[in-house]
């Protein structure tokens, strides 16, 4: 890799698209379906990996244009298909994904007619088109990076991406929110881990913020079908934003609460005892009494903060397991609190 700033065309999946392109490319070309999935940079990156092999030429298509003209006098040919079919050594990289349904007709008729001159030829021109996605013309070869963006790709995504600034929880909750939130749109994800601690505790202002990014695909993202979260957020989808936000929570909070608990423990361990309500629910030693247990026998031995702080921890374990995300005020106070027990 390099030592710069890392590309998301360094992830695994997008490694292997671009094997896969370039696979193409060698049979003679033909679409790559463009969405929201898809890393910025295509074109360029499809012309830096062939440029020791082939002529590439970048074409951007515009609604004025004959393809057959346009594709020619950019390669420096007469208007004949046959003449710019049988180019060898060449490759064209068409974009075509600002074109609209009208402007992309002519298009649609050129293409299958080049593909079945090529494909007679022993050897010729490479043609790769990068389609929008209402861009469909059958029987002719096609590629798109939906569905093919796995979790550890979001999680190496977000781990480049987040800042040192945040305390280790911030830190480790803004990589799991990233992940379990954004998924495939890596977009998302690289400002998603950039944003301030605030946006981190509760993403959905953040998302809010953001509609303007929505984006329609369901792609596959961890073996499931995996909407936008700007898009769920700005449909009324609460209840699945919310969940997403409780699984990164899970991963990143859990843990920590969990940790918070031993000390507590441990700093108060002459106070605490094992009473009749701790026998009910089957507790056999110490170390193992709930934040509510604590809260309970410290309500005298406590200092105010640290009774506030105990509190606070024993309401974001409850909401948890509860399978529901901890109130940003409760996470954020016992951030600024801890470590009270030490």
């Amino acid at each position: 890799m390099s030592t710069g700033k890392p590309t998301q065309w360094q992830l695994p999946s997008a490694g292997e698209f671009l094997a896969d392109v370039e696979a193409m490319i060698w049979g003679g070309g033909g679409m790559i379906g463009v969405d929201a999935a898809m890393p910025p940079g295509l074109a360029c990156e499809v012309a830096r990996r062939m440029r020791d092999d082939m002529t590439v030429t970048q074409v951007a298509a515009t609604a004025d244009d004959q393809p057959l003209a346009s594709l020619c006098g950019a390669t420096g040919v007469g208007v004949d298909l046959g003449a710019f079919a049988a180019m060898s050594g060449a490759l064209v990289i068409v974009d075509l994904t600002g074109l609209d349904t009208a402007a992309a007709r002519p298009w649609a008729t050129f293409l299958p007619r080049f593909h079945e001159v090529r494909n007679a030829l022993p050897c010729g021109i490479a043609l790769v088109a990068l389609c929008p996605p209402h861009f469909v013309p059958k029987g002719l070869p096609r590629l798109q990076m939906s569905g093919r963006i796995r979790r550890g790709d979001a999680m190496i995504w977000a781990e480049f991406g987040v800042g040192t600034q945040n305390s280790d929880v911030v830190t480790h909750l803004a990589v799991s929110l990233a992940v379990e939130l954004c998924g495939w749109r890596l977009d998302l994800i690289e400002d998603l881990v950039s944003q301030r601690p605030e946006d981190i505790l509760d993403p959905r202002g953040w998302l809010r913020r953001n509609s303007d990014l929505r984006s329609d695909l369901v792609a596959s993202f961890a073996g499931k079908p995996f909407a936008c979260p700007i898009s769920l957020m700005a449909d009324g989808k609460v209840a699945e934003v919310e969940h997403r936000i409780w699984k990164a929570q899970v991963s990143a909070v859990f843990p920590w609460i969990e940790q918070q608990r031993l000390q507590c423990i441990d700093h108060f361990r002459k106070s605490l005892r094992l009473d009749e309500q701790a026998a009910k629910l089957g507790v056999t030693q110490v170390e193992d009494l709930e934040f509510g247990a604590l809260k309970y026998q410290l309500r005298s031995t406590a200092s105010r903060n640290q009774s506030e702080l105990i509190s606070a921890f024993a309401t974001m374990r409850n909401a948890l397991a509860h399978r529901k995300p901890v109130a940003p005020a409760d996470l954020g106070f016992a951030l600024s609190a801890a470590p009270a027990f030490g």
